[in-house]
């Protein structure tokens, strides 16, 4: 099949683009053919990679990417005539004229609309706008839309809730985050976990990460405090947090006021590449987002890269981190992000410091069954056959 997969990604300042293109080139190698569309930047890209121009300017960037891409789908379908275009949330009101005309079949080319996640963080002007852009289209999407694709299970029945959209009228697929396995892999990175040891002096620490974006609503204040808690009984306990966002200095202040300057470490971002070899040096993973709507359907990525990474992974108790670890014994579930519960977890996770190798085996045994690019493409694949037959 002919392939057009079209997204609001801004391919320079993603760094979770890595993962896109992982699940588009395994789905390159089932045999079809595949072409992504994204704003311009000024970066090389994979050659099924397509810029559509826009004015490199904050506000004007997305104006003139949905002007654009009105203007250019039609011309778009009628020289390569795809079987299928994929859309995002962001893309689908400059598709909709498109995704009207093949509703009622008046062209062959069929529509999915795939939510890769739901607006979270909402802040200011901006959030606002990207909400209520999220939420009229999941509105509209009940009138026009034949197929859906969501990131999991959870995210598809809350949002066919909360905007009443008959299920038995269209088709859906589930599209989860997914492993690179044979990147993720703890035994490739022995050597560079020494070496990032002994840079960061950490060296017989017990080292508790994260890894990702940083920002006020992930419980990361709350993981700091609980290591002020612990410090004095457990000095031996480090927390490396390694990323970049809006409450960096934040974090560094607050690191100061409690006095964990030696058990608290804040390094990076680094490549997507990179961050096997970080994860590898430490014992254990952490994710503490809290019990909110934003979090309590979503996948995040770093939970599946500590489990290909053989790292058990401190979570809080919620339903999208209940559904990757699937009743097994893969990590440390947590009632809520408090800093007593974190601590409480962390302190467990180093008790139980000798059994943490057969939790990571374990870990890394479900990603494999379950989560490597190829097994999600597949599965992709078969919804998107689905969708061509009917």
């Amino acid at each position: 099949m002919k392939i057009l997969w079209i997204e609001k990604r801004y391919l320079d300042a993603d760094l979770s683009k890595t993962t896109q293109f992982a699940l588009i080139e395994n789905i390159i190698k089932l045999g079809h053919k595949v072409e992504y569309f994204a704003p311009k930047v000024n970066i090389e890209v994979p050659k099924y990679v397509n810029f559509i121009p826009v004015f490199d300017k904050p506000f004007l960037k997305s104006i003139t990417f949905y002007i654009m891409l009105f203007l250019y789908l039609p011309i778009l379908i009628y020289k390569q005539k795809p079987d299928l275009i994929i859309v995002d949330h962001s893309s689908f009101f400059s598709s909709l004229h498109m995704i009207f005309f093949s509703r009622f079949n008046l062209i062959k080319t069929k529509f999915i609309f795939y939510i890769v996640s739901i607006p979270v963080e909402i802040r200011g002007l901006h959030g606002f706008f990207m909400e209520a852009q999220y939420n009229l289209s999941m509105f509209l999407s009940k009138y026009l839309c034949k197929n859906m694709i969501f990131l999991t299970e959870g995210t598809r029945k809350e949002e066919c809730r909360r905007f009443k959209i008959d299920q038995k009228n269209m088709k859906m697929g589930i599209c989860h985050c997914g492993v690179n396995e044979s990147l993720f892999n703890r035994k490739l990175y022995k050597t560079k976990a020494k070496e990032l040891k002994k840079k960061f002096g950490l060296n017989k620490k017990f080292i508790v990460m994260y890894h990702g974006i940083l920002t006020k609503n992930r419980g990361l204040q709350q993981t700091i405090k609980s290591i002020s808690r612990i410090k004095e009984t457990y000095p031996q306990i480090v927390l490396f947090i390694l990323g970049d966002g809006q409450v960096r200095a934040e974090l560094e202040r607050l690191i100061k006021k409690e006095k964990v300057e030696d058990n608290v470490i804040i390094w990076g971002p680094v490549e997507h590449k990179e961050v096997p070899a970080y994860i590898a040096m430490s014992n254990v993973g952490i994710i503490p987002l809290p019990n909110h709507r934003w979090w309590r359907y979503q996948s995040p990525l770093k939970s599946f890269e500590n489990l290909a990474m053989e790292n058990p992974v401190i979570l809080t108790d919620i339903p999208s981190h209940r559904e990757i670890a699937n009743g097994k014994n893969v990590g440390f579930f947590i009632s809520s992000n408090s800093p007593k519960n974190i601590a409480e977890a962390i302190v467990k996770a180093y008790n139980k410091k000798d059994r943490l190798n057969k939790m990571g085996i374990a870990g890394r045994k479900t990603i494999i069954e379950e989560y490597t690019w190829e097994k999600i493409a597949k599965n992709l694949e078969k919804f998107i056959k689905e969708v061509y037959k009917s």
